[in-house]
């Protein structure tokens, strides 16, 4: 009998069912218990035999589709007790999936890899593929676990270059999982562990995480020859993929030491490299670090957005779904300032979805409910956001996330002056500075205009002056775009405090133009309102019929961005001027 009479026989019977004629013909079974019941049927040494011979046969047949066919042939090799041949297609099968971004997958065929690994170094390849399917997933604890144990194993096989890129990997997924003072101890570890090794890509890559976890601590000066000694090697190796990462931190550093030409030259170099080479976690990195430096060094909000944007794409591609809520939390602060509330409100739904889709979501809890006060705050809920900035502010310190507590801490203290908090407004702008003992990073100068306003409130000019004074001297040509606004109007306030008022008048309006460039509507609606008051407080001939045309500019401002709070603050004191 020949085999198509027999599949027509079982076609005939029900039992199996045509499913193609091209490219190749093909039948399956009508049901999947019918197939069971088929295999059951079949002697346990006999299904090995049959096993073997399918795996050689689509060998053989298809040796240019082996990665497609990887989970096939593994099965089947495994099914026949092939252990190497089912270790090596479980292998190949978890690398496929894992280029294709198909992380749980790769999950999958990593263990069964790792099931039949007889080797050290077999496991050690399975243990380290398993780690970035599972840090893929944001599963980062278990992420962290696999590369630990794969270490051991690259040890005992004195394999320096897996050593050092596995507790790359690992710190780099600290950070991640928001312990940023682990991610430094990992990385400070294992650069112990692989002290005087060769200059390999895996060392390249350990340097630059060091370098990078000392920045996130605030120990820039630290990390920056890391990051310098990482990068010579990625070029020797001409390694385009490290060399963007580098860049990209090297870029951050540079803002840190008010080189800010230099910050957004290395980022752009950076998300160039990473968009040629294809890496789409490096080049989301690039471009939403270039996206922050666009925004707050240069104002330019337009050119930032579609950074942000093709980050948060590019994080969405790979199935990243905590570097997308990274992404698009930064998305939803920069609109948060232009004062879109409404496009802020449909963010907010998107980032709690994200939250809840992250295995471990404690970090990016705090980073959601710190964005929510902060929406709270502009919205004019100072009572409820206030008491929640507090707290979010006390976890992040606590919990040593600098690269958090950066800048959030300057917007709890701007809240608190607001509600009339001046001493703990003051205690937090002056702790801030404290930390920043070199004064590196943007919001130094802001913190500085903050206890400036702080000084003001009590009286103290003089104090206040010296603040502003300390600010210029320091800093002078090299003020980001949003610390040369901030010291312009803290400028504006204190020549109204010493009744200068040309100069506090022309404060004003630099401000109010360099808030109009920047596209944030709010902030600018709130400067008109101070200078109103200016007017007001001169009260020389005009100065009402001034005053009333700012307050009206600024009352449409809060109505367009839906601020009905401000907006009715702005009608009661138009009233009074009426």
């Amino acid at each position: 009998m020949t085999l198509a009479h027999q599949l027509t026989t079982l076609e005939t019977s029900g039992l199996i069912r045509l499913a193609q004629m091209e490219p190749e013909l093909e039948y399956l079974f009508r049901h999947a218990l019918i197939q069971d019941a088929a295999y059951e049927s079949i002697l346990k040494a006999d299904r090995r035999i049959l096993h073997h011979a399918i795996g050689e046969t689509l060998e053989r047949l298809y040796p240019e589709r082996a990665s497609e066919l990887a989970p096939t042939l593994g099965q089947h090799f495994a099914a026949a007790g092939e252990t190497e041949r089912a270790r090596k297609y479980f292998t190949l099968a978890g690398d496929t999936a894992l280029a294709q971004y198909a992380n749980a997958e790769a999950e999958q065929h990593y263990r069964a890899a790792l099931n039949w690994a007889t080797s050290e170094a077999d496991k050690a390849g399975a243990l380290s593929g398993l780690g970035q399917a599972l840090n893929a997933q944001s599963r980062f604890e278990g992420a962290i676990q696999a590369w630990r144990e794969a270490i051991l194993l690259y040890q005992a096989l004195k394999d320096d270059d897996n050593v050092a890129r596995l507790y790359a990997r690992s710190a780099r997924t600290a950070w991640y999982a928001g312990d940023t003072p682990r991610g430094l101890t990992l990385a400070r570890e294992g650069l112990a562990a692989v002290e005087g090794g060769p200059p390999t890509l895996g060392m390249a890559l350990l340097l630059h995480d060091a370098g990078r976890a000392c920045m996130f601590s605030a120990k820039t000066d630290e990390g920056l020859p890391f990051c310098r000694q990482a990068l010579t090697i990625a070029e020797q190796l001409g390694n385009v993929e490290a060399q963007a990462d580098i860049l990209t931190t090297l870029g951050i550093m540079s803002e840190a030491a008010r080189q800010l030409d230099t910050a957004i030259e290395l980022l752009g170099k950076a998300a160039e490299l990473a968009d040629s080479a294809q890496s789409l976690s490096i080049a989301a990195r690039a471009h939403i670090n270039l996206a922050g430096k666009l925004f707050l060094l240069k104002g330019d909000l337009r050119a930032g957005h579609d950074h942000l944007f093709r980050a948060v794409e590019l994080d969405r591609r790979r199935g990243s779904v905590a570097n997308e809520f990274l992404d698009l939390l930064s998305f939803a602060l920069s609109t948060l300032f232009s004062g879109d509330f409404a496009a802020v409100e449909t963010m907010l739904l998107a980032l709690r979805q994200l939250v809840c889709a992250i295995p471990d979501p404690t970090p990016y809890d705090l980073w959601l409910r710190t964005f929510e006060a902060l929406l709270l705050r502009y919205r004019g809920e100072l009572t409820v956001a206030v008491p929640m900035l507090r707290a979010c502010h006390a976890q992040a310190r606590q919990a040593g996330k600098f690269d958090w507590f950066y800048w959030c801490v300057l917007l709890f203290a701007e809240a608190l002056l607001e509600l009339g908090e001046r001493n703990e407004a003051g205690r937090v702008a002056a702790d801030f500075i404290a930390m920043l003992a070199q004064d590196q990073w943007a919001g130094v100068v802001t913190a500085r205009c903050i206890l400036s306003a702080v000084h003001l409130r009590e009286g103290r000019i003089e104090e206040a002056r010296h603040r502003l004074t300390e600010a210029r001297e320091k800093f002078g040509s090299q003020l980001t775009a949003f610390e040369a606004e901030h010291l312009s109007l803290a400028e504006a306030r204190l020549a109204v405090a010493e009744k200068y008022w040309p100069e506090a008048l022309t404060a004003f309006e630099a401000t109010a133009q360099a808030q109009a460039r920047m596209g944030k509507r709010w902030y600018r609606a709130e400067t008109l309102r101070g200078w109103a008051e200016a007017h007001l407080a001169r009260n020389e001939p005009g100065d009402v019929d001034h005053a009333k045309d700012l307050l009206r500019e600024a009352h449409a401002l809060f109505d367009e961005i839906d601020v009905p709070k401000y907006a009715a603050l702005v009608s009661d004191r138009l009233a009074t001027l009426t």
